[in-house]
């Protein structure tokens, strides 16, 4: 049976990170991002505990990242070793796709990406996690 994965997006200042939680399994699965311009990102590092591995949480947790930065939007730099094995296996996922920091970006604007309040949570959602 597949697990029902609730994600959930939370920005704090000019970072933030995306969270899964598998309901009766313990810990979270998270991708640290930094905000690095009004419609871009960098994904860190993504890690999901010993009881998530083997659930697709992960994968999940990207997808739903990616479904995110369509929506808004954004393009993300993928810093996470994780993220760039994922971007490999999924070359539709080009156009999101940003290699560096093309400009300068103040503070002020990484704190205001895309219109979301610093300190808050700004998506939640949940999603039927699948295997390739």
């Amino acid at each position: 049976m597949t697990p029902d994965i609730r994600f959930e997006k939370v920005v704090s200042g000019a970072a933030g990170r995306y969270v899964a939680r598998i309901a009766g399994t313990d810990g979270e699965a998270e991708i640290i991002f930094t905000i690095r311009g009004p419609a871009l990102i960098s994904a860190e590092h993504t890690n999901a505990p010993e009881s998530m591995r083997g659930t697709g949480a992960a994968a999940a947790l990207v997808e739903h990242m990616i479904s995110d930065a369509r929506a808004n939007g954004f393009k993300i730099i993928p810093i996470c070793p994780y993220v760039q094995a994922q971007y490999k296996r999924h070359p539709e996922w080009t156009d999101i796709r940003a290699t560096s920091v093309s400009s300068e970006v103040s503070a002020s604007e990484r704190q205001h990406h895309i219109g979301f309040a610093a300190g808050s949570v700004v998506s939640s959602a949940v999603a039927k996690a699948h295997r390739p």
